[in-house]
């Protein structure tokens, strides 16, 4: 977790408590998940790819993900990417 300027302890930020997503049926807790998101975001990617790779390599930097479920996570995560979309893209 990165280190806060402001010296506060990061783990008190709201944005990077877990948050449970649905990986394959099973409630994931994710560290970080919306500050990640907002992360990813403000790249302004497009490609549905790109933004799957993006916010699983940011994710496997605060939690473990196994080798054999990258990809049902990579979907999950760009499933709550999309529900988490500011309401202005959301139409």
């Amino acid at each position: 977790m990165a280190m806060r300027t402001d010296g506060k302890c990061p783990c008190l930020d709201p944005n990077a408590l877990p948050k449970q997503i649905n990986v394959d049926g099973y409630g994931i807790a994710i560290v970080g998940l919306t500050e990640i998101i907002n992360e990813v975001r403000k790249l302004g990617l497009t490609d549905e790819d790109k933004i799957k790779k993006e916010l699983l390599e940011r994710v496997k930097k605060r939690n473990w993900v196994p080798d054999s479920a990258q990809a049902s996570y990579a979907a999950a995560l760009f499933a709550e990417y999309k529900k988490q979309a500011p309401a202005s893209a959301r139409g």
